[in-house]
């Protein structure tokens, strides 16, 4: 299971990919903020026919056997209705996981 670090680590590696500094999104820029919010985000499951799906929130939820630690959860609704309901098999080179 992946981290809340990680996760922040590879948006914020992303970010930078992409042009977008996210220290200034962070600052309340208004550039980098409207250049981050041009950036769809998408996540995709399933790895040998990878489904797409859009992402609907984050929740933190106390672990089911250990009520000390939290979880994030990445709630994920219906395939995006202007995309193909299957993701690039792409997005999982190199996949850790």
């Amino acid at each position: 299971m992946r981290n809340l670090h990680d996760l922040f680590d590879e948006v914020c590696n992303m970010m930078h990919e992409l042009g977008i500094d996210p220290y200034e999104v962070l600052a309340d820029n208004v550039e980098a903020q409207k250049s981050a919010s041009a950036i769809r985000v998408c996540g995709a499951y399933q790895p040998n026919y990878p489904l797409a799906a859009n992402i609907s929130r984050l929740t933190a939820l106390p672990h089911e056997s250990n009520p000390d630690e939290s979880v994030v959860w990445v709630a994920l609704s219906s395939a995006p209705h202007d995309l193909n309901p299957y993701a690039p098999g792409d997005a999982w080179e190199d996949d850790p996981w």
